[in-house]
């Protein structure tokens, strides 16, 4: 039985069993490879995508076959593939029935966020999720550039450094390349550098920084950026790090030690209303704020191919309140003459410019400084947007 026969018989059936099981159960039939598979969704919600796939873009698995050995193999190969969906949105419109409904082919729920894009043209949309990732390192600080750099070379690891013009802080933005786990070098362990995505280190840079500032960071997380802002701020400032997750910030304090940077007072919050500090911050009033929201994540789908199928639109719909929410939450946390930093790591206009639009219709003592995707081969797609409270 071929591999297209397979995927027929399965899409006829009513009661539709999970996908990656069938499909493993096929290949020990066959008698292929043993590959243990990803975990995959078995929502038949989620296998609509991949079901889409089979009936429309039928070439490519059959000309890439021999590559196809797990059920990821095949997801792997379906992202790897956009440019045919992009083709094949351009060549069937959405259609309206008499009843004032849509009528879809059989689309996946992605469908009408790609539109919306393609509707928007971003460069090299949707080619950059082709890349394979690239891994991008970045040194706490220019004092460890020796001990690291011999390091990489003693372990036969090759590094990149990036172009010039970007104007990169010393140390920033290497990517490197080995045969081991780079989490184990001793350097690495050391604290002395970090694995941060290229775009993750571009985004950083874009918010203005000064000597002494009070800076709220209110999605920390584990604290990638929040290091490479303290990092830039240098000893003189203090980062306030809020996140809902305790969990998260336990592990950006062990970074933050291990690294011995003492600006950063993690902070965990309900996500409301941020905590008041008192003395230390007159009136919660701060002199930068940045906002690495929750999003779809879809600018790093690259290194994930099976994300897309653990995403679903009431998702986008439930991140863009949240977006909207942390973006007027620091908006009242920022002093006038201060800089709002917006973050996202997502290609989908719903979470990036549409969300600064209805943010600066909102807030008319806002004013957007600059708004721009930054990307790199293998680095990552991330949005930012820059503002700026007026003091008039």
């Amino acid at each position: 039985m071929s591999i297209i026969s397979f995927f027929q018989i399965w899409l006829q059936g009513d009661s539709l069993k999970p996908l990656d099981r069938s499909f493993a159960q096929w290949f020990r039939f066959q008698g292929g490879p043993t590959t243990k598979s990803h975990p995959l969704l078995k929502q038949k919600e989620a296998w609509n995508q991949v079901r889409w796939v089979i009936r429309n873009v039928e070439g490519w698995i059959k000309k890439d076959i021999e590559k196809i050995h797990c059920p990821a193999d095949f997801l792997r190969l379906a992202r790897k593939n956009l440019a045919t969906l992009e083709s094949w949105f351009a060549q069937n419109p959405v259609q309206n029935s008499g009843a004032g409904t849509q009528k879809y082919f059989s689309p996946p729920w992605l469908y009408k966020f790609f539109q919306n894009r393609l509707n928007h043209p971003l460069p090299a949309f949707p080619q950059f999720l082709t890349f394979e990732p690239g891994l991008f390192i970045r040194l706490n600080g220019p004092q460890h550039l020796e001990s690291v750099t011999v390091e990489l070379a003693e372990q036969k690891f090759t590094l990149t450094k990036p172009a010039g013009h970007f104007g990169f802080p010393q140390g920033w933005c290497w990517e490197i390349q080995g045969h081991r786990s780079a989490y184990l070098l001793e350097t690495h362990q050391q604290g002395r550098w970090e694995i941060q995505d290229w775009g993750s280190q571009a985004a950083i840079l874009k918010l203005p920084l000064r000597s002494g500032q009070k800076l709220l960071d209110l999605c920390a997380g584990e604290g990638g950026k929040t290091l490479a802002l303290a990092e830039r701020l240098g000893t003189k400032g203090v980062i306030w790090a809020l996140d809902i997750h305790a969990n998260k910030l336990e592990v950006l304090k062990k970074r933050c030690g291990r690294a011995g940077f003492f600006t950063i007072r993690p902070l965990a919050w309900d996500g409301d209303r941020v905590p008041s500090l008192g003395k230390e911050v007159p009136k919660n009033l701060f002199d930068g704020v940045v906002v690495d929201a929750p999003c779809s994540a879809s600018g790093t789908w690259n290194k994930d191919p099976e994300a897309p199928l653990r995403t679903f639109p009431s998702d986008v719909e439930e991140l863009a309140n949240i977006q909207k929410h942390l973006l007027d939450e620091g908006w009242r946390n920022l002093k006038a003459g201060g800089h709002l930093l917006y973050i996202t790591c997502s290609w989908m206009i719903e979470e990036n410019e549409l969300q600064t639009e209805a943010f600066l219709g909102r807030q008319p003592q806002c004013a957007l400084i600059s708004q721009e995707y930054l990307t790199q081969p293998g680095g990552g797609l991330y949005y930012t947007a820059l503002f700026l409270k007026k003091t008039d």
